[in-house]
């Protein structure tokens, strides 16, 4: 066998390890501080970059006085009051006959006259109803005129009746006389008799229908009038398909359209007065006293400011009534 020569191990020399782990703590040492110098270098460049202010000096702070030259008079308290609009004379057309609407010549904002025509309702029906009405009233006058008739008839009849009757009492006068002399059978006075009986029942009929002649006449009358009171409801609610405005004035809202049926009740459009527009406003129980004093005297004058225009108005009267809860009562202002 061959034996090979045993190589000594490889050794460092001792100088080089030491400057090794020497440069490696001079490392760890000098990185955060490196990175220390960078972190600064950034954040003064970043100041440097950064536009100038100026610094404004600090101003004195100035207070503004105002004087008011004092003058000797009469003068009088002014009280400022916030309120509303409203107007009290107000209306609420509502539909008095059962019918279609056809026509809405108006619309919410406008302004109406006195008397315009604001709804148009289907008169259709209502003039069959005027018609039927019509037929009716006829049909009683031609009775009442018949009635007439028959009572003159039956006047012209009770005449002839008592005529008759009276006749009758004679011919049964003389029927008796002659059976008494045995020249009649009391067969025929029997049958006068019966004659006599059937005319007092003729005549008191006539007589009855003559003394009710009055009653029947005046129900005839009352059935006229009922039914002239009936034609006249009936062409008052034709009349009534035109709806007109009862007062100039401003639609406030509509409710219906052409095409709705609409019954007796039913409101169409609401409509007020904007001649009699006046100012709501609360005014304090505070102030209370002093408004009432000076009311005495009469209606205080002011000027109200609506959408940016001045318009005169009059204090005349304070509400009525104060609601729970509020700390005062309204004021009614008229706008003149």
């Amino acid at each position: 066998c061959t034996l090979s020569p045993i190589e000594p191990p490889i050794r460092e020399p001792l100088g080089d390890a030491l400057s090794m782990s020497l440069r490696r703590r001079l490392m760890t040492l000098l990185l955060p501080v490196l990175l220390v110098l960078v972190t600064v270098w950034l954040v003064m460049q970043l100041f440097a970059d950064q536009p100038q202010v100026e610094v404004q000096p600090s101003a004195e702070r100035v207070w503004p006085v105002e004087t008011v030259a004092i003058v000797r008079g009469q003068y009088q308290s002014v009280l400022n009051l916030r309120g509303f609009v409203e107007a009290p004379r107000s209306a609420q057309i509502r539909a008095a006959v059962a019918a279609d609407v056809v026509e809405m010549p108006v619309r919410e904002g406008v302004l109406v006259e006195a008397g315009e025509g604001l709804v148009r309702l289907d008169a259709t029906e209502l003039d069959l109803t005027v018609r039927q009405r019509e037929a009716d009233l006829a049909d009683l006058e031609a009775r009442l005129d018949l009635e007439q008739q028959r009572i003159a008839n039956d006047r012209e009849s009770l005449v002839i009746e008592d005529e008759l009757l009276a006749l009758t009492r004679s011919e049964l006068l003389r029927v008796q006389n002659l059976a008494t002399d045995e020249y009649s059978s009391q067969a025929d006075v029997d049958r006068v008799r019966r004659s006599l009986q059937q005319q007092v029942l003729a005549v008191n009929a006539r007589r009855l229908a003559v003394g009710g002649a009055d009653a029947r006449l005046a129900q005839a009358r009352a059935a006229i009038a009922r039914a002239e009171a009936l034609l006249a409801q009936a062409r008052l609610d034709r009349d009534r398909a035109l709806i007109r405005a009862p007062f100039a004035g401003r639609v406030a809202s509509v409710a219906v359209a052409p095409g709705d049926r609409v019954t007796p009740g039913v409101e169409l459009l609401r409509l007020y007065d904007v001649h009699s527009l006046e100012i709501r406003a609360p005014v304090l129980r505070t102030h209370l006293p002093a408004v009432r004093a000076a009311l005495t005297d009469g209606a205080l004058p002011g000027t109200a400011e609506v959408d940016g225009q001045h318009f005169p108005v009059s204090l005349s009267r304070l509400g009525g009534e104060s609601a729970p809860g509020r700390g005062g009562i309204d004021a009614l202002l008229t706008i003149e």
